[in-house]
């Protein structure tokens, strides 16, 4: 009912709303004319019908001019399988799906090219060498067209055409050295065609090892491969290497405020890349390099400018859109999204498959409903981590943060489980077991909740276990052990905005307060 809804409303602010409304205060109208003798008596119902259709005609056209334009049709090429049918990550299993990325707008049509490395983010570091892994979530992202290809003996590169809602499967080889005049057959083949006037891009081998290596964090071998090489590209490479290092900077945000907090690797990749975008021609990624590291150093206005430019050059790419989510309303109007969560929902439907921006959506419908489990906002946020967990079910990220709504909304029992497993996955995780003391308090088993949160502090110390082992403390009668647990999360508190090490004092100041007065009823006695 709601994606009828959704479509029937279009782009038109208001959408069905305002039609039905229209209707309703335009046969008032009309009756209210008629039984007042202020219109002509004759053919009522004729005329009633007329101005009907007059208003859904005229909102028809209204729907048409604002109608959103239709998602592109995803297109997806997995990594190749070796001639010994072993599947890893190297430059020759990611050339053809790379071919297919980099050239993804010089395609005639609306086409999204689904990169191999979004594939890689979704699956997470311990899926991502199980090839079945990567067919599930081709297959479950509905694609127009996956593609599936390997080396046979001879060196050719078999390919394996999956269509839209059709069994018949298609086959194509391309000889062992591949050349424009092959990829252009195969483009046909698939019911692609180029722009007119358009050079096919192919990728050297030395930078398709580099996106492999930069995917999977192995820093010191990108910088070893790309040392001698001084090319543009190598340096966009070299950069994007120390963003990602300068990633795990810890900001103190309030101090940011007030004084500069230089991240020394976001500089050097900033020495790299601003000499790079005085050039008389635009580098594909400087502009998204810049942009991300704007808005982790929350300077939103450098990454407006930036990350506007990267939508440009990608206006299909949701790490792009994720970014901009960022940003203030009133910059994105221009974009066309009103607020944080339409472009959120427009990222997810380029990747369903991302993380980030799914983990994001869900707190946020959450925040913005009314906490009620069967409310707008928390239904919206269920459904949000529900069709993420349909891609991959076992994101530690997205089931953790789905049994914290769990538990917001007093599905406790859901809430264990989902715990429970994720203990049992990450059993040194320190917040998983204090998830599950919160649980346990929850539901007043405060014997229980102490030994898990005891549990989480002897892992690493665990803070926020503190506060929680003071609280179940307190709630059994042992006021000593609270103050020793309350004095600590107070000893460890992270800045002068800690709501944790603040609760922890006022359980101090009230533990002492009820000593103090009891003290007081013994001298009177």
């Amino acid at each position: 009912m709601a994606e009828l809804i959704k479509f029937l409303s279009g782009g038109i602010p208001g959408g069905v709303v305002l039609l039905i409304a229209v209707l309703i205060f335009a046969n008032l109208t009309f009756s209210f004319l008629y039984k007042s003798k202020l219109v002509l008596q004759d053919r009522y119902r004729s005329k009633l019908f007329i101005l009907n259709l007059t208003v859904i005609i005229l909102y028809s056209l209204l729907w048409l001019a604002k109608k959103p334009p239709q998602p592109a049709d995803r297109l997806i090429f997995l990594p190749t399988i070796s001639a010994n049918t072993q599947f890893k990550l190297t430059p020759a299993s990611i050339a053809l799906s790379d071919f297919f990325e980099k050239n993804t707008y010089n395609f005639t049509g609306r086409y999204l090219v689904h990169k191999w490395s979004w594939i890689r983010q979704t699956l997470g570091k311990e899926n991502a060498s199980q090839y079945k892994k990567w067919q599930d979530i081709a297959k479950k992202l509905n694609p127009e067209v996956w593609v599936e290809s390997s080396y046979n003996n001879s060196g050719e590169l078999s390919l394996t055409i999956h269509k839209k809602d059709s069994e018949e499967i298609g086959t194509f080889t391309l000889n062992k050295s591949v050349n424009e005049t092959d990829l252009r057959a195969l483009i046909e083949y698939l019911g692609l065609s180029i722009k007119k006037g358009i050079l096919l891009s192919l990728t050297k081998n030395k930078y398709l090892e580099a996106d492999i290596l930069l995917v999977e964090d192995k820093y010191d071998e990108l910088k070893l491969l790309l040392e001698s090489d001084s090319s543009d590209v190598a340096k966009v490479y070299k950069a994007n290497l120390f963003i990602k290092k300068g990633l795990h900077f810890k900001y103190d945000f309030e101090k940011l405020k007030y004084v500069n907090i230089v991240n020394p690797d976001f500089e050097k990749a900033k020495s790299i890349l601003y000499p790079l975008v005085k050039l008389k021609f635009d580098i594909p990624g400087v502009a998204f390099s810049l942009g991300r590291m704007a808005i982790r150093e929350r300077e939103y206005e450098s990454a407006e400018t930036f990350l506007k430019k990267a939508y440009i050059e990608e206006p299909r790419n949701p790490r792009v859109y994720y970014l901009l989510s960022y940003l203030l309303p009133s910059r994105l109007e221009e974009l066309e999204f009103k607020d944080r969560k339409s472009i959120l929902l427009k990222t997810i439907e380029l990747d369903p498959g991302y993380a980030d921006a799914v983990y994001d959506l869900a707190e946020l419908f959450y925040i913005t409903g009314n906490g009620y489990e069967k409310g707008r906002g928390t239904s919206g946020a269920l459904k949000t981590l529900e069709n993420y967990l349909a891609l991959n079910k076992d994101d530690p990220k997205i089931l953790s943060l789905l049994a914290t709504l769990y538990i917001k909304t007093s599905r406790f029992e859901e809430a264990e489980s989902t715990y429970q497993n994720l203990a049992n996955r990450f059993p040194k995780d320190s917040d998983v077991i204090y998830n599950l003391g919160v649980v346990a308090y929850s539901q007043a088993q405060y014997e229980k909740a102490l030994d898990l949160f005891k549990k989480a502090i002897a892992l690493d110390k665990n803070p926020d276990a503190y506060l929680y082992a003071g609280i179940a403390s307190q709630m059994l009668g042992n006021r000593s052990e609270a103050l020793k647990y309350y004095q600590e999360r107070v000893r460890l508190k992270s800045s002068d905005h800690d709501k944790f090490a603040k609760e922890a004092m006022h359980g101090i100041r009230k533990i002492r307060e009820e000593m103090a007065l009891e003290e007081q009823t013994k001298k009177n006695r």
